[in-house]
């Protein structure tokens, strides 16, 4: 237990992950916030989909989308009163009728689950090539999965154990981790958005962990930094990188406890090196690998 420590939020104070409260306020971390979101009608709808036109296709991989922090609609304009026209002209020009703006809910295109998957992993694709800074192969084979429609509060913990063994057993220690100061000017609210819960996320093989009380977590990463977004950390700026979560394997409908370990990245000159010991684990363990030309 040397390695863990746990910060997580209560109306009652901040408490140190054992059952110890403390005498610290609220705001000195995080400002004092603790996010706790429902799951919402934006999640994947199970209707059939509409049928995926070329159009659309293009229309998606011109813009980078986030479906999940798009606004829903923009701001209808204001059509003039008639009478207020009528009474203020003098002449017998005509008042140009104006037209409303349609909303982005109402032009943007509909796709299936499994669509709107295969889209985000090209836009990903693409914005990396974009940005000068491509992912590990192997890495990016592995499945991107949905967001999980269940609510959730997010505990913040450090577990160096855990992260050492994420390093060496999957990227030969070629997985830089930040430090959890530069993740301290990020709200909760915007963490969250950032969350296997709310994002498209990926589930790390060969590596799980345990909660305080015993029960299992799946390890997901998500990815960052797509955007053209200034952070408050000067070690992430310019760069694509993750967060590291644990994820219950049991969920329920009322609440969940999601453990967010850090921030990481990798270096595209260190993309050999993780390639090939992440592929030589991953067929040691005798999991698929797939052969790129």
């Amino acid at each position: 237990m040397d390695h863990l420590h746990t910060t997580y939020y209560s109306p009652h104070g901040l408490h140190d992950g054992v059952g110890h409260s403390t005498a610290a306020p609220l705001g000195e971390m995080w400002h004092g916030e603790m996010w706790q979101n429902m799951a919402t009608s934006s999640q994947p709808s199970s209707s059939t989909p509409d049928t995926l036109l070329q159009a659309d296709i293009d229309f998606v991989n011109n813009v980078l989308v986030d479906p999940y922090d798009e606004q829903q609609a923009a701001e209808d304009v204001v059509e003039p009163d008639v009478n207020t026209a009528r009474a203020s002209s003098a002449s017998s020009k005509k008042v140009p009728r104006q037209r409303k703006v349609p909303s982005k809910s109402s032009n943007t295109p509909k796709f299936s689950p499994e669509e709107r998957l295969e889209l985000h992993r090209k836009q990903v694709r693409t914005r990396r090539e974009t940005l000068k800074w491509p992912e590990p192969k192997t890495l990016q084979d592995m499945d991107h999965l949905l967001p999980i429609p269940q609510p959730a509060t997010i505990v913040y913990r450090t577990d160096q154990t855990l992260i050492e063994n994420i390093r060496r057993k999957l990227f030969g220690n070629d997985l830089q981790w930040v430090q959890n100061g530069d993740l301290a000017g990020q709200s909760m609210s915007l963490l969250y958005k950032k969350s296997p819960m709310h994002t498209y996320s990926r589930r790390l093989p060969l590596i799980d962990a345990t909660d305080l009380d015993g029960s299992k977590l799946d390890i997901h990463i998500t990815e960052h930094g797509l955007k053209a977004v200034k952070l408050e950390t000067r070690v992430l700026n310019g760069k694509i990188w993750y967060l590291v979560w644990g994820i219950p394997r049991k969920l329920n409908r009322v609440n969940n406890s999601i453990i967010l370990y850090g921030a990481a990245y990798i270096e595209p000159k260190d993309n050999a090196a993780v390639d090939k010991h992440l592929t030589q684990a991953l067929r040691e363990a005798g999991l698929a690998v797939r052969t790129h030309v």
